[in-house]
């Protein structure tokens, strides 16, 4: 009797019908919005030079001799040899070889993975000490803040304490 329609369909009300095959595809997955697709750099390209150094910022460059010993669980980036594209790998899973060539196993957000052969790859892998050092900041920020610790206040607001408060230790500067 009537068509199925998409919940994103049914609050916009959208009446054209090629809007709503679009807007259909990007709900079952067929297709993506410009704006949440991974931006895939080029290294031939001069004028994202700047953005390639940008994306490999908290990266290392690994041997070819050493990417067979990459563990899993490590971020991965990778440029192509040949195309010259950088592409944003993800997590490594696993290492397999299929049919004589030797394949990375990679996922993304542990829901979507791809396999992608090693030959033919720059390889870079994220440093996760300062991730780690990063990680663990964030965590005792929010515990401090669920114990009751941390307040947030807007710009327009004043503290109800006085910088000596926040700290165990403090120093008096005298100038």
């Amino acid at each position: 009797m009537f068509n199925k329609l998409n919940d994103k369909t049914a609050i916009t009300g959208l009446q054209n019908e090629e809007l709503m095959n679009t807007e259909k595809k990007i709900m079952f997955g067929g297709g993506q919005p410009a704006k949440n697709k991974a931006r895939v750099y080029n290294i031939n390209n001069d004028e994202e030079g700047e953005d390639i150094k940008k994306a490999l910022e908290k990266y290392f460059r690994i041997e070819d001799r050493h990417v067979d010993i990459l563990p899993s669980n490590c971020v991965v980036r990778y440029l192509d040899k040949e195309t010259g594209e950088l592409k944003f790998g993800g997590k490594v899973v696993k290492h397999t070889e299929y049919k004589g060539a030797k394949y990375l196993l990679l996922t993304k957000y542990n829901q979507y993975f791809c396999k992608i052969r090693k030959s033919n790859r720059i390889f870079f892998v994220r440093d996760d000490e300062d991730y780690k050092i990063e990680n663990e900041e964030k965590t005792t920020i929010h515990q401090l803040y669920k114990a009751g610790k941390l307040k947030l206040i807007n710009d327009h607001e004043e503290p109800d304490m006085e910088p000596a408060d926040y700290f165990d230790e403090h120093f008096i500067i005298d100038d």
